[in-house]
């Protein structure tokens, strides 16, 4: 089948009747001499995509839901609805799952360039679900995360407003009695302060920080400024109001587990921004989780913060608490404040991978407390076998404190990173890391050129 250079196919007719031989009738039309160029050819994919039908309009068997590179077939929607049905713990309906074909379609034809990668995670999910313990319990949980938080990101489109009216605990916010800060015009809705107060409970379900005094003040002071202004610095405003209206009606562990996937993530995102709420929510974190050690600026690399060292500490505890069968070790300020000078030292040195799974601890510390239960009593034994042998390494904790754990704890890491980066899948990974950097930066210039010039227009 022909595409042109964007993947568009270069059909413009595709027709098979039902005459016994199932004759297929085709027109082709070189999309790049066709007048609208690229709308031509998404004009010339839907109507592909509706002709493959027989005498009473049924779709031809075998025929793709939706074309692209691969195409999307039936069975795909059939993989894609398994992972929802397992990872939520529920049946979906015959019209859920028509809503999902409907939205696989549309991704299909507007995100294109993802399809790939979208099988490619529909395949690693299938072989996790071949698997047992802490690999197939891992990627339940994460898929449970991924799914609803795109969920709460489009509350109003069909599939996800299913699955979300299936698991919300309370009711939408009552929003009368709200006093006005900036009136409705054009497309703006008005600003009101419970929308104020929403985006301060938004950031501190996302990132843990509850902001207060001066921060929610300037916060107020900027937002009401966008509002009025309009364009582009609203959109990280409306999106964060659009995904905790509907994140706050989900229960509370709902609520957790999406917010430990999408910690570092949001903190990423707006690590290097120029949008002013967001720097000024930047401010308020760094104030309350202050840099312990940074990471290369050249690479990128994320800095070592007082929130992660909390996450580590939390960890290593529950781990231990493991182990023991029982609960030793309590995450004291003196855990976290050693957990935090443990990982400080020499943390340039440690490797990129080292630094970049210690920014993504609040996801290992939610997938390991979540997939305990999940697993069986034989499995957890030998999961308990495994960090025992950990623990039994040297150093020995000089004491039965948690502190003194924490202390042995980033000692022993230390070690094992520095054992990692003699091998040599360090040198591979550092530098499929630094081209995978240079990639990002080039794909972020063009993006921010383009919002740059579709703002100017």
């Amino acid at each position: 089948m022909p595409f042109d250079a964007k993947g568009w196919p270069y059909f413009a007719y595709f027709r098979a009747v039902d005459c016994k031989s199932h004759v297929a009738v085709f027109a082709l039309v070189d999309t790049a001499a066709a007048a609208g160029g690229d709308q031509a050819a998404r004009a010339a994919f839907e109507k592909v995509v509706g002709g493959c039908s027989i005498g009473d309009g049924s779709r031809l068997a075998g025929s793709p839901l939706a074309l692209g590179s691969p195409p999307l077939t039936q069975a795909l929607v059939d993989r894609a609805a398994s992972r929802v049905e397992i990872a939520l713990e529920m049946k979906l309906t015959a019209p859920q799952r028509a809503l999902l074909a409907r939205a696989l379609q549309a991704y299909w034809r507007e995100q294109w360039t993802g399809v790939g990668a979208y099988v490619s995670g529909l395949n690693l999910w299938d072989a996790r679900m071949a698997e047992r313990g802490r690999g197939r319990a891992g990627a339940i949980v994460r898929a449970r995360a991924e799914i609803l938080l795109g969920c709460c990101g489009r509350p109003d489109g069909g599939f996800e407003k299913s699955i979300l009216e299936g698991r919300w605990q309370k009711p939408a916010e009552a929003r009368s009695g709200e006093r006005v800060l900036v009136e409705a015009r054009d497309s703006m809705g008005a600003l009101t302060d419970g929308d104020v107060a929403r985006y301060a409970a938004f950031v501190e379900w996302v990132v843990g920080v509850k902001l207060t005094g001066a921060h929610l003040e300037a916060l107020s002071r900027q937002i009401r400024a966008d509002w009025r202004a309009g364009g582009w610095s609203t959109m990280p405003l409306t999106g964060a109001l659009r995904t905790w209206g509907a994140a706050s009606r989900l229960g509370e562990s709902d609520r957790a587990v999406i917010a430990a996937y999408y910690r570092a993530n949001y903190l990423r995102s707006i690590a290097h921004t120029f949008t002013p709420t967001e720097v000024i929510v930047m401010k308020a974190y760094d104030a309350a989780y202050p840099t312990l050690a940074k990471g290369s600026e050249t690479l990128h690399e994320p800095a070592l913060t007082a929130d992660v060292a909390g996450a580590y500490a939390e960890l290593v505890c529950f781990q231990a608490n493991a182990v023991a069968g029982r609960d030793v070790y309590a995450v004291t300020p003196e855990a976290r404040a050693a957990a935090g000078r443990g990982l400080a030292t020499d943390y340039a040195a440690l490797s990129g991978r080292m630094q970049y799974s210690l920014v993504l601890l609040h996801e290992t510390l939610a997938e390991t407390r979540l997939t305990w239960p999940m697993l069986t009593d034989a499995e957890r034994a030998a999961v308990r076998q495994q960090w025992a042998a950990w623990f039994a390494r040297p150093p020995a904790p000089a004491g039965g404190s948690a502190e003194a754990l924490l202390e042995a704890a980033t000692v022993r890491e230390r070690a094992d990173d520095a054992a990692y980066r003699k091998t040599p899948q360090a040198a591979s990974w550092e530098l499929i890391r630094i081209r995978a950097v240079a990639e990002t930066e080039r794909r972020g210039r063009e993006e921010a050129n383009e919002a740059m010039k579709q703002w100017q227009r």
